[in-house]
């Protein structure tokens, strides 16, 4: 019968469990996969009573130390896995469940996650595949090398991907499992560091598409087509608000690219030409001579003021230009121009 060390059987008594020849493969095939720290073979995280030397994490808020005496090594690691999220693997080993389930219970804890490519604790693995192992009646007590092996959690794959880069400040167990140990580990921080890098890469992919967007819309026809539909609709807009003076400004605009000509009818008229009148204002130009005709009378002995009179009779000819009002025959040219040439 394989001889095991002293603390396997201490550390079964503290759990719970029975020193039955599975439970104690177990114990010391796992051991094997974290190294050789002095009465401390599963290289439990924290510093419990007696602890003597730091091997690892030291300086983190889970520092991996070696124990004076086994009695003080075994009651860290009855402590750890009591008063963690292992809860699964000292139930396995109280029910004496076998390699096969102890190994699935380590294996699907957050203990080494991952490590050894996803085989932690390897040499229990193997044993489990049929594959010969040995135990050894030394691991644990040091004599293989302290500080070796890797802590619980902080992985043992030799990439150095679960070393730990952010610690918890704190570490101390509570009734539903213990709060602290590593935040961020390397390959959580690779993971990190590559998807911020994504997300920044597409954000400048996206402004690059945009500024060339905004590059061709403005160096091809598309802008001056767009202008020409705003300023279609604007026309639009213009006579049907019943302003034609306004629609017809912003087709010349149109029309002549950057000029921006008058309409024929507001421009200034000459002091030879009479002044051109819109519809409205001819109409209001013809009652105004109307209701002077009615007030003052005719030229003559009954009074009115001929100046004033000739004045509104000009004002009258110009509300018959061509386009501002009814077209004036041939026959009312030539009888304007004869008033015209009346003397007072």
């Amino acid at each position: 019968m394989a001889t095991f060390p002293q603390w396997e059987y201490g550390l079964l008594s503290a759990l719970g469990a029975p020193a039955s020849q599975n439970n104690l493969t177990a114990l010391n095939l796992w051991a094997q996969s974290e190294g050789s720290v002095t009465n401390n073979a599963l290289a439990t995280s924290g510093r419990g009573a007696g602890a003597s030397t730091c091997v690892a994490q030291c300086g983190s808020s889970s520092p991996i130390y070696e124990y004076d005496n086994v009695q003080d090594g075994v009651a860290q690691m009855a402590r750890f896995l009591g008063g963690s999220y292992y809860t699964g693997i000292v139930r396995a080993f109280q029910q004496d469940a076998g390699l096969s389930a102890i190994f699935s219970a380590i294996n699907a804890s957050p203990w080494c996650k991952g490590c050894q490519n996803g085989q932690y604790p390897i040499a229990l693995s193997n044993a489990v595949g049929g594959k010969k192992v040995s135990t050894s009646p030394t691991v644990g007590g040091g004599s293989a090398g302290a500080g070796t092996g890797t802590s619980a959690g902080t992985g043992g794959d030799g990439s150095g991907l679960s070393a730990c880069v952010v610690q918890f400040p704190l570490s101390f167990s509570t009734p539903i499992g213990s709060i602290g140990g590593c935040l961020l580990n390397k390959g959580q921080l690779k993971w990190w560091t590559g998807a911020v890098a994504i997300v920044a890469g597409l954000g400048l992919a996206s402004f690059g598409v945009v500024m060339l967007a905004a590059y061709g819309y403005d160096n091809s026809g598309a802008k001056q087509a767009v202008n020409r539909t705003a300023r279609t609709i604007g026309i639009g807009t213009s006579l049907f608000a019943g302003q034609p003076e306004l629609a017809a400004g912003i087709a010349a605009s149109t029309r002549g690219g950057g000029s921006r000509r008058q309409p024929a009818r507001s421009r200034p008229a000459s002091s030879a030409e009479p002044r051109t009148a819109g519809r409205l204002e001819s109409a209001d130009i013809e009652r105004q001579y109307r209701e002077t005709v009615r007030q003052q009378g005719p030229i003559g002995p009954r009074g009115g003021s001929a100046t004033s009179q000739r004045v509104r009779e000009r004002q009258r000819r110009g509300t018959s230009v061509a386009g501002s009002g009814r077209p004036r025959t041939p026959e009312q040219k030539r009888r304007a121009r004869e008033r015209a040439a009346q003397p007072f």
